[in-house]
């Protein structure tokens, strides 16, 4: 074997020498030095430690730039109180108050200054939980400067990871020991550093992690420093969905898994802190169970409304404010007037009135009191007593549920295609969707009681277009749709009395333009049939109003036409929450009694099975009358199946259109101008 030369020595132990060099330069590199605080620095964290909401607004000032109101105050100081001694809370804010980005500064709060080890915040969502990690991400990678400056110890490893999880596994203390930190989708952990008198910070391997509250969450704990750590501090925020809400059943499943799995996380020896900022969305729904101090007293539950003492103008002036916004020709109108009647009357119309936020003032708006008004209005009563007071109001007498049977059993012995001798108006809609072009016509008579002698949906079997398809290729399904489906119903024979409904009867029937307003506008403009079609859009009831000047012709009941600035062609617009209660009432009437709906003959009543699944699937909850008017509360049955429903729906609209009336007196239409011979040759 040949020997190495005096070349071949230096070459290997340059080799050692530079691969020696890299090692300990990436071991350097991987070193983060510790920036201890100053004694300047300690004494204003202890300055501002001692009281969470001074600690949020001195820190997180861009979190929370307005003045505190008395909710948030009594919201911090039962949070704070949880933190550093346990125990369990429910607090229920108003919507829109503040109270979850309250409970993700206080998940930074209580893991920076090592009050709590082990956070784990739980939303209604996985993706719900998450937004808890990323706010508390963002305030600790560097980007909070406040933060950054007084606590430089805890996130100066933090900034060294630039956000790449990768450099976790790998940092490493000055003295050679990694600092376990973590930078996960799910969770971070606080890097375990040591004081200058050898001692970890007290926030040393702190944890959060968030959950759904659907998630797996027996079992959490960890190694930190050789013991084993558990979940000490709990934050449910807003753990249930408005499904869930309506739902006993997600209730119950949400509330067992609260007290079974949640409280039970810190093991079988320590008492776990849980606070749950909560909303109340319904009666007994998940959060007003656990602020029932006698279903749940474990917690401690508070409700904090937003009207603390109402004005004692309420029902008066108030009430005229209220009027002034609905009957103005549009909503931004009518802000403006009522706004200027407030400020005229401010004195009398704030006396009494103490609401928890005197900051909450929207722009455009002179104070909380007339925010909190304005609130009232556009939610209605119910949803604001129940999300803004958080005393949710027992569903009105007035609601109803209509049946799957009440609806078959209106089927009569009149063949389809056939209408009834008293019918003088015919009506119809279609409503467009993926699954389809769902229509239906019916015959109204003067009592407005319709028979509905036609329905399907176009296309019989598959979608009107492809899930993924594009703006074009949807559009031109759509008017290739409707184009084949009023061709269609142009050429069936619907006789009354053996005479052919159309052209001799006054028919219209409405297309829903409330998905792809510009091709069913151009349909319609070009539609020669011998019935008039018009695009149509169903409004809610709270937001169901006309402009005077686009206005065509006169009002009728609860629908009008109206003209578009941008196309030649008017389009009618209804309320669809009273003609929906109107249309569902009448299969809850006998048939052949006013207003009692009636359906086509066929061989079998429960053929019309699929049909009644769509009338009954949205269902009223509550109807209300507030102090602009009647307010309707519908929900929808689970799956997509309501398009016959809102056929049937816009179907009265059109008859309405056309002059019927629930009242039976059919709306008289303006006489035509008679011209003399003098008026046609007048310049």
């Amino acid at each position: 074997m040949d020997k190495l030369s005096e070349s071949d020595r230096a070459a290997v132990s340059q080799s050692l020498k530079h691969s020696k060099l890299v090692a300990v330069t990436r071991v350097l590199a991987r070193m983060v030095t510790t920036n201890h605080p100053t004694k300047a620095i300690i004494r204003r964290r202890r300055r501002y430690e001692k009281t969470l909401h001074k600690w949020l607004k001195y820190y997180m000032r861009e979190t929370f730039p307005d003045r505190w109101g008395s909710v948030h105050l009594k919201c911090c100081k039962k949070l704070q109180s949880c933190i550093e001694g346990g125990g369990s809370y429910a607090f229920a804010m108003p919507r829109g108050g503040g109270k979850s980005s309250i409970g993700k500064g206080s998940c930074v709060y209580a893991t920076i200054t090592g009050k709590r080890l082990y956070v784990v915040p739980i939303g209604a969502t996985d993706g719900l939980a998450n937004e808890y990690l990323d706010f508390i991400k963002s305030q600790i990678d560097g980007s909070n400067e406040r933060l950054t400056r007084d606590y430089p110890e805890a996130i100066g490893f933090f900034v060294a990871l630039e956000g790449s999880a990768l450099k976790c596994r790998h940092q490493l203390r000055k003295d050679g020991k990694k600092t376990n930190i973590a930078w996960r989708a799910k969770g971070i952990t606080f890097p375990t550093v040591l004081d200058p008198d050898g001692k970890p910070y007290p926030f040393s391997g702190a944890r959060v992690e968030c959950r759904g509250i659907t998630a797996a969450m027996k079992g959490m704990s960890k190694n930190v420093g050789g013991r084993i750590i558990r979940p000490d501090f709990v934050l449910p925020d807003d753990v249930q969905t408005e499904d869930d809400a309506i739902s006993p059943t997600a209730c119950n499943k949400i509330e067992n898994k609260l007290i079974g799995t949640v409280l039970a996380m810190a093991g079988p020896r320590k008492r776990i802190a849980c606070f749950m900022p909560c909303t109340v969305v319904e009666r007994d729904d998940v959060s007003d169970r656990f602020l029932d101090k006698q279903r749940h007293s474990e917690f401690q539950g508070e409700r904090y409304p937003v009207f603390i003492k109402w004005p004692k103008a309420q029902d008066t002036l108030w009430a005229e404010y209220a009027t002034l916004r609905k009957d103005a020709d549009d909503d931004t109108t009518g802000k403006k007037i009522a706004t200027a009647f407030y400020r005229k009357n401010l004195k009398a119309m704030n006396e009494g009135a103490e609401v928890s936020w005197v900051a909450r003032i929207r722009d455009g708006e002179t104070s909380a009191i007339e925010t909190a008004e304005n609130l009232l209005i556009e939610l209605g009563e119910q949803k604001f007593f129940a999300e803004m007071q958080q005393d949710p109001k027992d569903i009105s007498a007035s609601a109803f549920e209509v049946t799957t049977a009440q609806v078959i059993a209106h089927t009569i012995d009149l063949p389809r295609f056939k209408v009834p001798s008293a019918s003088t108006i015919f009506g119809g809609h279609c409503d467009i969707n993926r699954s389809g072009l769902h229509w239906a016509v019916a015959a109204f008579d003067q009592q407005m009681s319709p028979h509905v002698f036609d329905y399907g949906v176009y296309p019989g079997r598959g979608d009107l277009w492809e899930e993924n398809a594009n703006k074009h290729d949807r559009t031109v399904a759509i008017f290739e749709g409707l184009k084949q489906l009023m061709d269609s119903i142009a050429l069936k024979d619907y006789t009354r009395d053996g005479v052919k409904i159309w052209p001799t009867w006054p028919t219209l029937i409405l297309i829903d333009a409330g998905y792809e307003p510009g091709v069913v506008h151009r349909f319609c403009e070009q539609a020669r049939y011998p019935f008039r079609v018009m695009p149509s859009i169903g409004r809610a009831a709270s937001k169901y109003r006309f402009n005077k000047s686009t206005i065509v012709g006169q009002p009728a009941e609860q629908c009008h036409a109206q003209r578009p600035s941008n196309r030649r062609a008017p389009y009618a617009m209804f309320n669809a929450c009273y003609w929906r209660e109107v249309m569902q009432r009448s299969f809850m009437s006998e048939s052949g009694t006013p207003g009692g709906c009636t359906l086509f003959h066929v061989s079998d009543p429960r053929m019309h099975l699929p049909f009644a699944d769509h009338i009954i699937a949205e269902k009223l909850v509550s109807k209300i009358q507030t102090i602009v008017g009647w307010r309707w509360e519908y929900r929808h049955a689970p799956g997509d199946v309501w398009d016959w429903g809102d056929a049937m729906t816009g179907a009265w609209a059109a008859a309405a259109l056309q002059g019927a009336s629930t009242s039976g007196v059919t709306a008289m239409q303006p006489k035509r101008k008679k011209y003399s011979q003098r008026d046609l040759t007048r310049g």
